[in-house]
């Protein structure tokens, strides 16, 4: 614990002159007399209770995080240089090559035309944007920075997108050189066993227990093939509804943080993406609870779904932040210390974007250290299962004259 602390204090000591600068800044942006206010976002208020209720559409495409992304600083540049916000919706419609995307963007305009507020427009629009997007922009508004927030939010959604990204490409290896394996599977029970079985046709008592097991499946396939087949498309079926079921679904949340070698990388990427959500409103003017509330949301696996609901309890009856997270084992103790200094000194959403990024760039190295040993993993797999079945048919050749003699 003496040992965490002191850490917490060594990273918090870099924060100080970054902690005066962005001060600084903020006062300078603000006109003289006026205090920056926020109004408070109760988990009824109606921007939320708007993303909650397109989020249930479901025959509207979503926008994605790279349209989004593109979306968010098409906008910022446009309002920044002094274009009005109908206009810029009206230009960026007009450039998009995506029907839905072009849909969304002028039902938003409409609403804002109407009156409507752009978070609330875009938290109502039947194209599902991501959560974040709407929550921002409602501090953005509530602020007079919209195009700093919009700024923020493509920002966010890069990281977002990159750590997704890493993780996607960590684990299409694996997956690609598994399909191929059952492919080659397949092929050499089908096409090649059935050759090399005349060649021993009549030699079965003598051959090799690998070989005459090859052969035994080989014709259990091609003997019963369109059962296997409908078998395998009932079992997949069956695995998928299975896995969107509420139950399936905390398996499988399970399985990610538990599973050898990728349960790490997978604690590590909902850790990145819970505390970079949280500091990006709190950075953003949200309250800590709102913050919270809204990591609930979007963590993408149950267990941290949990710990962020706990940890909303906990701040509904007045406990610190920090408190539930020492107690739960999905937070490194150091993390939970930093983010307990962090309240302590008044800098929670500073020390949240940092300890963000250090997660990030740990999550980073642990993601190229996964696909730097799953790669020669999955050849040295993928070259026993096939050098089983090479030796399967090749094992009688060398017993070649025992196989004929017996004849």
């Amino acid at each position: 614990m003496a040992r965490d602390s002191k850490q917490a204090g060594t990273m918090l000591e870099g924060l100080s002159s970054s902690s005066a600068t962005v001060t600084e800044k903020s006062k300078a942006s603000q006109p003289q007399g006026s205090e920056r206010k926020f109004p408070s976002l109760p988990s009824r208020d109606d921007t939320l209770t708007a993303v909650s209720r397109s989020s249930r559409q479901v025959k509207y495409r979503a926008i994605s995080r790279n349209q989004a992304i593109y979306i968010a600083t098409q906008l910022s540049v446009m309002i920044d240089t002094g274009v009005t916000l109908p206009e810029a919706l009206e230009g960026l419609a007009r450039q998009s090559d995506e029907s839905h995307v072009r849909a969304a963007l002028r039902a938003i305009q409409e609403k804002v035309k109407g009156g409507s507020d752009l978070s609330l427009a875009v938290a109502r629009c039947p194209y599902r944007f991501p959560r974040i997007f709407a929550c921002l922009l409602r501090a953005s508004e509530a602020s007079g920075t919209m195009a700093l927030m919009l700024s923020r939010v493509a920002e966010y959604l890069t990281e977002e997108n990159e750590n997704v990204r890493k993780i996607q490409s960590a684990l299409i290896y694996p997956a690609v050189m598994f399909v191929l394996a059952l492919l080659t599977a397949v092929l050499m029970i089908t096409f090649l066993l059935p050759r090399f079985a005349t060649i021993y046709r009549g030699h079965e008592d003598v051959l090799p227990l690998p070989t005459r097991v090859a052969f035994a499946l080989s014709d259990l396939f091609l003997a019963n093939w369109i059962y296997i087949i409908i078998a395998v498309v009932l079992l997949t079926g069956g695995l998928i509804i299975y896995l969107r079921s509420n139950t399936g679904r905390v398996h499988t949340d399970w399985l990610k943080l538990h599973m050898p070698l990728l349960g790490r990388m997978f604690r590590k990427f909902y850790l990145a993406r819970s505390i970079r959500t949280i500091g990006t409103m709190i950075g953003a003017g949200r309250t800590v609870p709102e913050a919270v509330r809204l990591a609930r949301g979007i963590t993408g696996n149950s267990y941290f779904n949990s710990l962020w609901k706990r940890a909303d309890d906990s701040l509904q009856v007045g406990a610190q932040l920090s408190d539930p997270l020492f107690l739960c084992p999905l937070i490194p103790n150091a993390v939970a210390q930093m983010i307990a200094t962090g309240e302590k000194t008044g800098r929670l959403a500073l020390v949240m974007e940092r300890i963000a990024s250090f997660c990030e760039s740990d999550l980073h190295n642990t993601v190229k250290n996964v696909a730097t040993i799953l790669e020669p993993l999955m050849i040295i797999i993928m070259g026993m299962f096939i050098a089983g079945i090479a030796m399967a048919v090749l094992l009688p050749v060398f017993s070649i004259s025992k196989v004929l003699g017996s004849g």
